[in-house]
């Protein structure tokens, strides 16, 4: 994966995380349209706007975990050299030397 796919998938998971606060003002925005129409109580919005929120961030949580999952699987193909795996051969050569 190259500098600028690796700067184009960070982009895309920080607006992810933009979206999701975004997505909760939206939320609030048709609730309390629904509180001023009458369709919903000012009790229920409450537990409506947390119920959705909870469940905008669970699926946000899998979609992160899938989008980390495919970025380890890339750079696995490539032969990319993980963090870890350079502390592992940085140990190594301290052992040594």
């Amino acid at each position: 994966m190259s500098h600028q796919e690796l700067e184009l998938a960070k982009k895309v998971f920080l607006s992810g995380l933009g979206i999701a606060a975004l997505a909760k003002e939206k939320v609030e925005c048709v609730v309390n349209e629904l509180v001023q129409r009458g369709d919903v109580t000012k009790k229920d919005a409450d537990g409506i706007v947390e119920a959705l929120v909870k469940k905008g961030q669970e699926t946000e949580g899998e979609i992160q975990g899938i989008i980390r999952a495919e970025i380890v699987k890339i750079m696995d193909e490539m032969g990319i050299a993980t963090k870890k795996d350079i502390q592992a051969i940085e140990e190594k050569m301290k052992g040594q030397g």
